[in-house]
């Protein structure tokens, strides 16, 4: 992980683009700023655990304590923003991937890693262990 001379403070690179582009489609939009419940319950919100492919990146969220919670998916998006900054590969790097909690309560655990081609096109015949979630092109 790169550091600044304070070394709680990350030094942030542009985000690989398909990790950009997942962190796009969470975070921008009319729906990104407005409160929504996450639930592992059907019908009561958004269903997690979910998770968003885009080529060669995928983002997991789960609530960590599996009570319902309310969030913004901008803050989400936020958190998977600075997850793939600072952990999703860069070349001549072996850095994959990583995860931190989002939210008021830090209760939604966000997964943010960088995937081989190869292997995510093993995924898509049905054998992902991803309960929920969906493909970008």
């Amino acid at each position: 992980m790169s550091r600044t001379a304070n070394a709680d403070v990350p030094i942030l690179r542009p985000l690989p683009k398909d990790c950009a582009s997942i962190v796009d489609l969470i975070g921008v939009g009319d729906k990104s700023s407005a409160p929504i419940n996450f639930s592992r319950s059907a019908g009561r919100g958004f269903k997690v655990p979910h998770h968003w492919v885009k080529g060669s990146c995928v983002v997991i969220i789960d609530l960590v304590d599996g009570k319902d919670d309310t969030m913004k998916l901008s803050e989400i998006a936020f958190t998977a923003a600075l997850v793939s900054s600072i952990c999703v590969g860069r070349p001549g790097h072996l850095d994959m991937g990583g995860s931190d909690l989002a939210g008021p309560r830090m209760s939604m655990k966000v997964v943010v890693a960088g995937r081989q081609k190869k292997v995510l096109e093993i995924g898509r015949g049905g054998n992902s262990s991803l309960s929920s979630g969906h493909e970008t092109d």
